[in-house]
């Protein structure tokens, strides 16, 4: 079995569910801050599109760096679409000889921060970590995370959409 076929059967094993709330989100950035300025100085932080951003921007302010964005998914428009990460928005060459904080909210095959990260270092950058609020057992695990759950991990950000005018728990949450 490939890495692609292996991840695309553990997707669906979680054990559970795992609700973050914005107030435990903001408990468990400020531990992750520490986690991370006791290891590593990061001169800026590149957040991975759409996940990644809301941590990014919390961490970027934290250490009081800029931030920016990149878009590097399997989706598109909300959607798996891809068989491989594919590049919308990449990464600045503001990297240049700065030590990079790389953010995403999960780590699952790692694929989309491995291809980031190479990317990044090809512009210069001096060093590159890699922070995500949250794992698996089985992922690949990075530099700095908090959270380590098999549980079907529910963002803040990512638990409601609007469906005819009304809001509703995303489709991917949905108990079967």
């Amino acid at each position: 079995m490939g890495k692609k076929e292996y991840f695309a059967k553990i997707k669906h094993m979680h054990k559970g569910r795992y609700e973050i709330s914005w107030e435990k989100f903001e408990s468990l950035c400020k531990e992750l801050a520490l986690k991370i300025h006791s290891d590593f100085k990061p001169e800026c932080v590149i957040g991975i599109c759409k996940g990644g951003l809301p941590l990014a921007t919390v961490l970027a302010s934290i250490f009081r760096i800029d931030l920016y964005p990149v878009r590097l998914s399997y989706r598109e428009m909300d959607i798996g679409t891809f068989s491989s990460p594919q590049w919308s928005v990449p990464p600045t060459n503001k990297v240049k000889e700065k030590r990079v904080l790389l953010v995403d909210d999960i780590s699952v095959s790692g694929e989309t921060l491995r291809i980031a990260r190479e990317e990044i270092a090809k512009l210069g950058a001096k060093e590159v970590k890699i922070a995500t609020l949250s794992i698996h057992t089985h992922s690949i695990k990075p530099d700095f995370y908090i959270l380590e759950t098999d549980a079907l991990i529910i963002h803040p950000w990512d638990k409601w959409v609007i469906k005819d005018g009304l809001f509703e728990l995303h489709p991917e949450y949905k108990e079967e």
